[in-house]
């Protein structure tokens, strides 16, 4: 969205638009203990998330990536690197989990 489609359909500045979400959906992540607590639902937020960061920065900040490896190790802990059909987990999960997966 462009500055001026952001002021046309908020009244707010995209930048300002940006840090206030983006704050609320940090507040909300650190809430659900995405790092400490790993679920596959806290865990597809997280990714969510970072591919925002990813496309508003241009890939110019660091933050982005040092995150997308902390996402990495809660999706390992997870298991999501390994195939889902030794979990026994019925196929709609395995696609989630590989999918989530790929997508990191």
């Amino acid at each position: 969205m462009s500055d001026r489609e952001s002021g046309q359909n908020f009244g707010l500045d995209k930048k300002v638009l940006l840090k206030r979400y983006g704050f609320g959906a940090e507040q909300a992540l650190l809430r659900a203990g995405v790092l400490n607590n790993p679920e596959i639902t806290t865990l597809q937020a997280f990714v969510l998330y970072l591919a925002c960061i990813c496309c508003n920065d241009g890939g110019k900040s660091r933050v982005g990536w040092t995150l997308t490896r902390s996402a990495i190790g809660v999706a390992e802990s997870l298991g999501l690197h390994r195939d889902g059909t030794i979990f026994g987990l019925p196929v709609f999960e395995y696609e989630m989990r590989r999918q989530l997966w790929w997508q990191l």
